[in-house]
């Protein structure tokens, strides 16, 4: 997405490349566009509330990629972070031809296994936040599927986008 900093303003506030305000639960949200498809909409009429589901994913591996942990370098490593638990509040519904805008921020970690995400999905037409997420994931090895230690690459890169913008030493506590 192209947005802008508005440094009068909260790092709340952010404006869209068409100057719409948009206020964020958090400061400094990553953020990606999405456009409601037909496909996505149910017997209901509206957005099906697996297809929320596939956009939080969307949304999360984007910024890891924007992290630089894509799926080629958890190949690589032979780690992954894997959902043990998914939150979701569905507030208002999305409909056919909606544009909308999912941002998400890690808000915890415990540096070892652990990392827990929140989401918030805006309309930013009426900027109506639609729904509200947390994830939580745990760090697997790929060749296993057991749990294991995140691997310095990941520290550095999720912390990175800690929100005091801290990178721990990987090796503290060990």
């Amino acid at each position: 997405m192209n947005e802008v900093n508005d440094p009068l303003h909260s790092p709340h506030t952010k404006f869209t490349q068409a100057g719409a305000r948009m206020v964020w639960d958090r400061a400094t949200p990553f953020v990606i566009d999405l456009n409601v498809g037909a496909e996505d909409i149910d017997g209901l009429g509206h957005a099906n509330n697996a297809v929320y589901v596939s956009w939080l994913e969307r949304c999360a591996w984007r910024h890891s990629q924007y992290l630089g942990l894509d799926l080629t370098e958890y190949r690589r490593l032979d780690r992954a972070m894997a959902v043990v638990r998914h939150e979701i509040d569905y507030l208002a519904s999305a409909y056919e031809n909606d544009e909308l805008q999912l941002a998400t921020w890690i808000v915890d970690w415990d540096r070892r296994l652990k990392m827990t995400r929140c989401f918030q999905l805006k309309r930013p037409a009426d900027n109506l936040t639609l729904l509200r997420a947390q994830t939580t994931f745990v760090c697997i090895e790929l060749s296993s599927g057991r749990p294991k230690r995140m691997p310095a690459e990941f520290i550095e890169g999720y912390g990175a986008a800690i929100p005091d913008g801290t990178v721990p030493n990987p090796h503290a506590g060990q």
